[in-house]
């Protein structure tokens, strides 16, 4: 069950970053924070799923943690 760090594209190409735990091939859970936090709102509850055979996806919404940011 080892953590590792993705980029996704998002709108405009612009990279959204999450936080992977436990086997790709077990059932995905996307998990995504409120307003001002980032994916590590979600560390526990993603170790703790991957324990329990899924595949916990924590998302660093847009603007929020390691995503990318538009420059206006």
């Amino acid at each position: 069950m080892a953590k590792e760090s993705i980029k996704l594209a998002g709108q405009s190409a612009l990279a959204i970053s999450a936080s992977v735990e436990g086997a790709s091939d077990e059932m995905p859970v996307i998990l995504a924070h409120g307003g001002g936090q980032t994916h590590l709102a979600w560390k526990r509850i993603s170790m703790l799923l991957a324990s329990h055979v899924f595949h916990a996806i924590a998302l660093d919404l847009r603007v929020h943690g390691n995503s990318e940011r538009a420059l206006i």
